[in-house]
Parts: structure tokens; sequence; C-alpha cells
């Protein structure tokens, strides 16, 4: 399965954002400004939890992952991170209730 999701075309434009560079410069930019440079924008962060590290320095990658994953939650009020216990970087295939049920909880606070 795993392959087959890999091999789709659209995984690999889904990866591509042309303008990735400017929007991070710009965050950085707001983030001098305001601590919460996304207001109150619901985001969920999904973290893995499987290390997908080795050698030496693999410990510490891993935790410098899981703190940039947390600071990007930190860019909104209502930002959170979740850990996908099960997980290794391809969380949607590891854990695909997961991926589901964090993008519900983004659909019904929306809404609210």
């Amino acid at each position: 399965m795993r392959s087959w999701a890999l091999g789709r075309v659209g995984h690999v434009v889904a990866a591509v954002n042309p303008v990735e560079n400017e929007e991070l410069a710009a965050l950085r930019a707001q983030r001098t400004t305001t601590q919460y440079p996304l207001g109150d924008l619901p985001l969920v962060v999904i973290t893995r939890r499987l290390l997908e590290e080795s050698g030496a320095d693999a410990a510490a990658l891993e935790l410098e992952h899981r703190q940039d994953h947390a600071t990007i939650a930190a860019l909104s009020q209502r930002g959170k991170q979740i850990i996908a216990e099960r997980s290794g970087h391809h969380v949607q295939l590891d854990e695909p209730q997961l991926v589901v049920s964090a993008v519900r909880e983004i659909v019904t606070a929306v809404r609210k």
C-alpha cells in the first residue's frame, strides 16, 4: 500500500510548493511582530513517534524534529501537536484514523 501511494503522481505534486520559501519568510517576519502569526486559526500538527533517524545523533535529531513541530503548532493560539504513537513519516498510511480525526477536529472548529 505504501509503495503504491508513494508512487502516485499526486503524492509528488502535493509535495511541490513553488512559493514555500516566500511563505516561510512571511511567517518569520510576522513572528517578529506577533506571537501568533496564524491568529486563532485551528491548527493540528501530527508528529511521528517512530524514529526515522539512525546513528549517533539520532535521538538529538528526533528531538529537534518534535520541537520544530511544536513551534509550528504554536503559530496559532488554537494550535496543538498530536504524537502519532505507531507512525513513522507517513502517518496517513500508518494511522489513517488519526489523520481523519484531526481533519474532523479542524472542520468542527472552523464551523464554530
